[in-house]
């Protein structure tokens, strides 16, 4: 029940062991909700900061895409798992 399965988990140990992991549009939901899951606030700033980094961008293109994409992404999550975390609300914004 990891959130984003066996590659956001691997990607988390990577982590957690120091060696440097990719953050993009792909994973930036599964690995927010995972830093939540294993209560990790250093990894869930990490994410926070490239999804604020994603949605400047975003709006100074004028560009929905983006934010529409992670809230396709978020309804094929487990809604109790955002409880913890500020996704939904940025994305709405």
């Amino acid at each position: 029940n990891f959130p984003g399965g066996k590659d956001v988990f691997g990607l988390v140990a990577d982590y957690l062991y120091s060696i440097p992991i990719p953050i993009d549009e792909k994973n930036l939901i599964p690995l927010r909700l995972a830093a939540s899951f294993i209560q990790c606030p250093a990894l869930a700033t990490l994410v926070d900061q490239q999804f604020d980094e994603y949605l400047l961008k975003a709006r100074v293109k004028g560009d929905l895409s983006f934010a529409l994409n992670l809230l396709k992404q978020c309804s094929e999550q487990d809604p109790s798992l955002f409880k913890q975390t500020p996704i939904l609300e940025k994305c709405l914004e």
